[in-house]
């Protein structure tokens, strides 16, 4: 029973994890879409082309999180599940 529990509450952790990966992603896009349409309507400014590098730079940071295996990345989340499954 402890097994499924601990198992069950990493699944939900890395599940609530991707869900706000993805929502947040997606919210980055749609706003760096709107400080590109603003630039084509106005003209850059080096605010806004600033804003623009952030979002982009957050928005690949969020990508690697879920592709690389790095530490925190989602692909090192699920081995270190399969791990604890295998080791029980």
């Amino acid at each position: 029973m402890e097994f499924q529990r601990q198992l069950e509450a990493a699944l939900g952790d890395l599940s609530t994890d991707l869900v706000g990966m993805r929502q947040r992603k997606t919210r980055l896009e749609a706003e760096v879409r709107r400080l590109v349409s603003a630039v084509a309507e106005s003209g850059h400014s080096k605010s806004l082309l600033e804003e623009i590098a952030r979002k982009e730079a957050e928005i690949q940071s969020i990508t690697d999180g879920l592709l690389l295996a790095t530490p925190k990345s989602i692909e090192s989340r699920i081995d270190e599940i399969r791990t604890f499954v295998a080791s029980a």
